[in-house]
């Protein structure tokens, strides 16, 4: 019995402590994007206590691994209807905006640096397709500044080329957020797509037996 009570003590103390560790802790993230004729990845640091612990994900964009892993999501999405997934996700936005644009604004943006190469070999529509991607990064740029706090001004870089046929990005963004607002905002998100598939559930069943009953 006696040693029973020490081991529920212990996960106790265990769980205080836990929530202590996540309610001060601040998530650092570093995310690197290459995209080239002959390289193709994204490199993903996540970091806590001024990178005391670590954690890499590297994801290569190799097409053939980006075909196997959308044919899976393909899997997965045929379970549902288009409509029922529309209805998911106006719902699920519907319960939480209001806190994912507290969220937002509570994550830190300390450095982005965005580099883009575009090319078509025909001059005049490299021109017409730089002039586009201008007016992109200026409402990619105020869309951070109006949701997100943007400690530093992002630096977009757009070189147009006029002799060869190629889309080239090389991307660094540097951001922060709270360890527990980030855990907050995934249990109500998470909670919310609950509910929503428990009402699409509810609504299935009424119609399987209005059509029973019809027929």
């Amino acid at each position: 019995m006696l040693l029973a009570l020490k081991i529920i003590g212990g996960l106790i103390l265990l769980v205080i402590l836990l929530i202590f560790v996540i309610m001060v802790t601040t998530l650092k993230v570093r995310v690197h994007i290459i995209y080239t004729q002959s390289h193709r990845e994204v490199n993903i640091k996540f970091s806590i206590w001024k990178n005391l612990v670590q954690f890499k994900y590297n994801m290569p964009l190799e097409d053939e691994k980006v075909e196997v892993r959308f044919d899976k999501l393909t899997k997965i999405r045929r379970k549902y209807s288009v409509k029922e997934q529309l209805d998911l996700l106006i719902n699920t936005y519907s319960q939480t905006h209001t806190s994912i644009k507290r969220f937002l604004k509570d994550v830190k943006i300390s450095y982005v640096n965005v580099h883009l190469s575009i090319g078509t070999s025909n001059p005049a529509l490299t021109g017409i397709s730089s002039g586009i991607l201008y007016g992109l990064v200026g409402l990619v740029e105020n869309l951070l500044e109006q949701f997100t706090t943007v400690l530093s001004k992002p630096i977009f870089v757009l070189s147009p080329n006029f002799n060869h046929k190629a889309i080239e990005c090389e991307s660094i963004i540097r951001f922060s957020v709270s360890l527990r607002k980030l855990c907050l905002i995934g249990l109500k998100i998470g909670r919310a797509v609950l509910m929503s598939r428990k009402v699409q559930k509810g609504k299935k069943k009424i119609n399987i037996h209005i059509k029973e009953a019809s027929s």
